[in-house]
Order: structure tokens, then sequence, then C-alpha cells
């Protein structure tokens, strides 16, 4: 019910959830997931990270937290979070692959101007799509390294 509150927009409500579940099970990992959550929805973003954190290293995550954690890893430039919580999506949640593969090839270009990382990053996010979703991921990678993934494929043949 609070996460429905959430996507509402509606914080305060989320917040009396939130509380009557601490107070059932307040180690939880979809208890301590909605914590970050809305202490992220509410603009404390640092807090987020560190309940997102210390949740990880608990190893007391779903889906949500890890996601949230990996937002927030990349909105505040901590690439070392971000990095351990895109690990964790792509080995515990498959279908996420493409999509973080996406985003790290964006981060490893434009924030640490690193190409080769990136570029691999482009090449698993390619790896990872269905042939019928690849209309759809190519336009998101930039050119020069589409270019390049083209180039190296052709050589390969």
């Amino acid at each position: 019910v609070a996460r429905a509150h959430i996507s509402l927009g509606n914080l305060p409500q989320a917040k009396v959830y939130l509380a009557r579940a601490q107070a059932l099970q307040p180690q939880a990992p979809a208890v301590r997931s909605l914590e970050a959550i809305i202490v992220a929805r509410s603009g404390h973003e640092d807090q987020a990270k560190e309940l997102a954190r210390k949740a990880l290293a608990d190893k007391a995550y779903d889906y949500d937290l890890v996601n949230t954690a990996f937002a927030l890893g990349l909105r505040s430039k901590d690439w070392e979070f971000a990095r351990q919580a895109a690990d964790l999506l792509i080995r515990e949640w498959p279908p996420t692959r493409v999509r973080v593969y996406l985003e790290l090839g964006l981060m490893y270009h434009q924030e640490l101007k690193d190409p080769a990382k990136a570029l691999e990053m482009y090449r698993m996010a390619l790896a990872s799509t269905p042939q019928a979703q690849l209309g759809s991921v190519l336009p998101q990678i930039p050119k020069p390294y589409l270019d390049q993934l083209v180039q190296i494929s052709s050589s390969k043949k």
C-alpha cells in the first residue's frame, strides 16, 4: 500500500504505512527498501544512499532498493556505489541488463570519460538485447560507439 502512495506522490500517507511496517518487521528487506525510497523522495538523497548502502551490506535488499541505490549512485556521482548496485541488478534481475548496461555506458562515456569501458558496456547491452528489441536499443547508443560496434562485428565475419 505504501508503494502505491509513493507512486501517486502521496509521501505523507506512504510514511504512515512505513511506520506500521517498521513496527512489525523493521529489518525486512521490503521495509528497508521502502524507507530508502521514501527518504529519497523526501529530498534527503544522502541519507537514502546511506540506508541503501547499509541494506546492501547486510544483504537485506529487494529489486526496488537496488534500483534506487543505482539511481542514487548515479545522481550523486558516487560511481563505485552505482557500479555495485548495477552489478547486483545485472546478476539478480537479468531483465534489467540492457537498461543497466546502457546507463553504465552513458556513465563511462559522459561522466568518467572512459571510452573503452563505455564501449564495453554498450557491447554488453547489445549482447543482452533480444533481436526483436534491437530497434529500440540501437538509437540509445551514441553514434561513435555504435559505429565501432558495427566495425567490430563486421571484422568478426
